[in-house]
Parts: C-alpha cells; structure tokens; sequence
C-alpha cells in the first residue's frame, strides 16, 4: 500500500559508493511523535549504540540534562547502524520544536535550530548545544495545510494521530459534547458564554479556548477540521490570579517562528487540570493529543466532537486507559478530528554543513517511516509502526488499520 506524497522526482545519482567516518542527521519536528521517533532510532542502533543523552526544557526556556530520554526536547544518539551504513558512525541529533517549525526548517534551508552536540555531560548540568539546519522533520499534519508546502522534498505518512477536544476539570457535568459551529465561535472569541455550549440559561459564566502557538500540528487540524479559517486570541491561565489573562506574548522558550499560545500539550493539560472552589474560574476547553487528553481526570473529560470521540471505548464522563486502546471511531471513519505523522526530508540535500547524502538520506528516512526502495509501505522492525506495534500504550493507529483516508487535514474523509 502506498502512502506517501511525492513532491519531486527522488535524486539518485548523488552519493553513489559515497563513504564517510562520521554522518550526522538532524531531527527536527513534531512533540507528539518524539517517543516513538526515539524508540524507533535506538532500535536502529541496536547493540551498537555508543552513547546518548538528552535534555529538556525548564519554565525558563533552559535546557538541562536529564535521563529520561524518550520524552526529551532535545536527544542526541551515537554508534552504528549496521543494517544500513554498516561500520560507519551515525549521529543523531533531534528537536522538537513543533509540527510547522519543523517543516519550517526545510523550506527554509537555512533556518536553524539547537541541538545537542555531544553525549558528555552531568544530569541536571546545563546542556551545550549548536545551531544547525534540520535534515528531516516529522509533522502532526502534511506541509500543504501549512503557510509553508515543500517542493523538492518526499512526504511520507507514518501513523494517524487522534485529537481531542477536552474540557477543564470544573467544566459542568452537562458539558459532553462540541460542534464544529460552536468552535467556530469560540475560536473566533476566545471565550463565550456556558450557555452557548450547554444549552442551559443559567450558564452566564464564559468558557475559554485553549490555543497551542501556530507550530502545533494540534492547532492546524483542529481549526482545519472545524472549518475555522481566521484568527485566534491566546489565553494563559495565571496561578497568581488563578483566572484566564489574554496575551499575544510568546512563553519563555517558545519557539521562535509561532511564539504566542501554549508550546506543547502538556502545558496545556496541566493549565486546565487545576479543581477546587479557588480555581471557579478554570472553566475552559482545548484540542490535545490522545495521550495528554487521557491525562485531564483520566480521560474522563474527553468530549464527544460532532457526537463521537476517537474510540467507542471512549465516553465523555469515564475515564479509560491507553493500554491497548483501539481507536476503532478514527480508523472506520466516524471521528473526523486526526490527520496523518508525516516524516519529510529534502531529495537533493543543499542546506549548510549537512554532511549526509541524497541517497543514504532517504534510506534513513523510508527505513524510519516503514517504507521499501519502491515506497511501499513495508514497515520493519526498525520502524516508528514497529514501535507503535509493541508499545502497549497506544496512543496513535497504525497506517494498516486504517479503513479510511483523506487527501489532507480537514478534508473529506473516504473508505480505503
């Protein structure tokens, strides 16, 4: 089965018989994916991984080592990855600044980001990183919905990932379901009254739209599939005044291209899990990835979109686990809200101080995205559906249960 965008002709005829000491590879893209990406590249390596590390964030935007390294901002991976470049040394570099950052780094070839650059260092120590140009990129969403579609470069989807809208935890009882119209005005408003989404009359007090910044593949497809073309106001809740503030100012350590709005979803469950009689005002909704929306009172707060939700294990009001969840609702085509992983990479390699070929790129890369020489989908066991396969807790479908497809984010959705 096929299931890629080719968006130029691949370039062969670079690097044939090219052999190097050292190739370095530069990761750059989606949050939602990180785990998987990691999981997938270390499989790569295998027993021949020399080291690793990896680092995250603090309030402050500063990165610090740390060794939990699958949920990292930022990794880094030596050694051999003998199934594909035999004895030669691979080093992996990866950031995750956000599904149209990352796509940003490739069609701007010369927009940067840091990355680690080397395995030596202390846990909690300060992490020391360069700026460098991104080889590849993986996307919540395909490049064509985004200010920024690639010429010259192979899409290539790898997963669905499904979205959620989820209320705070002292949203009302009454609260279970949301329509695209009525996103379409709170979107447009930043916050509305209750009573607008309940139906109920008593409900006077406003409820606030969460926003991520324009980088999330969360945000795209979320406007995309709600048919919501404009703009939006951003909203932080404040623990000082514990209430909603309006700003149009970046948080520390956003990323530099989108700024405004929450960086990734785990801010934005952690804002809207705050319950008590002190935090009344903490009355809001907001689009997450499966995994962060499981996280808001164990899922329980997941409202049905247009009356569904990605699995009929789901149901507004009942938590449920990750653990094996089949998300049947997405791939049969009754829940709407998801768009395809994508991993991207350039056919001809021209940014600065890349020091990998055409032709060993796209190796790494279809190897990565479960792809044959004929870009089929053929995934390994060095494969991000591998990993998707054997990780019990599931949070993306794989491309083989899919039952239906689209042409891109918010489109039609049609049987296989």
């Amino acid at each position: 089965m096929k299931k890629f965008l080719s968006l130029a002709i691949l370039a062969s005829a670079l690097g044939a018989g090219y052999v190097q000491a050292q190739t370095d590879i530069y990761i750059d893209g989606s949050t939602a994916f990180r785990t998987s990406t990691y999981n997938a590249v270390k499989a790569l390596y295998g027993a021949n991984l020399t080291a690793e590390a990896g680092c995250t964030n603090d309030a402050n935007g500063n990165f610090f080592w740390n060794t939990n390294q699958n949920g990292n901002t930022e990794w880094i991976m030596t050694g051999q990855m003998t199934s594909l470049f035999a004895s030669r040394t691979i080093t992996v570099h990866a950031t995750f600044t956000g599904s149209v950052q990352g796509i940003h780094s490739l069609y701007a070839n010369t927009d940067t980001q840091n990355y680690l650059t080397n395995t030596a260092a202390t846990p909690g120590s300060a992490a020391p990183s360069q700026a460098h140009t991104a080889t590849m990129c993986l996307s919540d969403v395909d490049s064509s919905s985004t200010p920024y579609t690639l010429t010259g470069c192979t899409e290539l989807h790898v997963a669905v990932q499904p979205f959620c809208w989820v209320k705070s935890v002292m949203c009302p009882n009454t609260f279970t379901n949301i329509t695209s119209q009525q996103i379409q005005a709170l979107l447009a408003n930043g916050q509305v009254a209750m009573q607008i989404l309940t139906g109920n009359t008593n409900d006077t007090f406003n409820v606030t739209v969460v926003n991520r910044s324009k980088d999330s593949g969360t945000r795209v497809t979320a406007f995309a599939d709600a048919l919501y073309f404009g703009g939006a106001q951003n909203y932080y809740w404040s623990t000082t005044n514990n209430n909603w503030y309006a700003s149009n100012t970046a948080l520390p350590g956003a990323p530099t291209l989108y700024g405004a709005g929450y960086v990734g979803g785990s801010d934005v469950a952690n804002a809207i899990k705050y319950n008590g009689s002190a935090y009344s005002n903490n009355i809001a909704v907001a689009y997450l990835g499966a995994s962060d929306a499981n996280g808001v009172n164990g899922g329980a707060n997941v409202l049905a979109y247009n009356g569904a939700t990605p699995s009929t294990a789901i149901k507004p009001g009942n938590s449920w686990s990750k653990n094996n969840m089949v998300y049947d609702s997405t791939a049969n085509g009754t829940y709407s809200y998801w768009a395809y992983e994508c991993l991207d990479y350039p056919n001809t390699v021209s940014a600065a101080g890349q020091n990998i070929n055409a032709t060993d790129l796209a190796l790494f890369g279809r190897t990565l995205a479960g792809y044959d020489s004929s870009y089929n989908f053929a995934p390994t066991a060095y494969s991000i559906d591998a990993d998707i396969a054997a990780t019990t807790s599931k949070t993306a479908v794989r491309l083989g249960d899919m039952h239906c497809s689209r042409q891109s984010v918010g489109s039609v959705i049609t049987p296989n």
